[in-house]
């Protein structure tokens, strides 16, 4: 079990929604939505928000499963834990982004190729992208933490 940071306590809820954080989301996320905006039909700014408000979800089930996990089996990780939370929030957002987006239509999205395809693409790029957005951030905080312990 790894104890949680002193910096990482005295924050608490306020990481979630730290300036850095969301503006690093939002830009990775509209610079995803802007490569894979060629596949779609729909206008790049739509895509580029749905691609932002899946991303926003992550970064908050990052954030919760990073707070909130005090006590952890032996055989699980911190980093592990924040990881997989995150990326099963991506498909579920996706789905709940799509379910709500298709609500008033006569066909579900799930029947509809286009509109299935582009929950695929956002679900599976969306994973990607905050698979290594994961592991900038962990590397980032094991250098604060090294920094932390040599200054003390």
């Amino acid at each position: 079990m790894q104890p949680i940071l002193a910096s990482e306590k005295s924050r608490g809820i306020g990481r979630i929604r730290s300036p850095r954080r969301v503006a690093w989301t939002f830009a990775s996320c509209a610079i995803l939505g802007f490569i894979v905006t060629p596949a779609w039909v729909i206008p790049r700014v739509e895509v580029i928000a749905r691609a932002m408000l899946i991303g926003l979800v992550a970064l908050v089930a990052f954030g919760l499963v990073e707070r909130w996990t005090a006590r952890l089996p032996s055989w699980l990780t911190r980093w592990a834990l924040r990881a997989i939370g995150a990326e099963l929030a991506i498909p579920f957002a996706a789905l709940a982004l799509y379910l709500a987006l298709s609500l008033g239509d006569e066909l579900p999205f799930w029947r509809s190729e286009g509109r299935m395809s582009g929950f695929i693409m956002l679900s599976v790029t969306g994973v990607a992208l905050a698979s290594w957005m994961e592991t900038a951030a962990l590397l980032r905080q094991r250098e604060e933490a090294a920094r932390n312990q040599a200054r003390a």
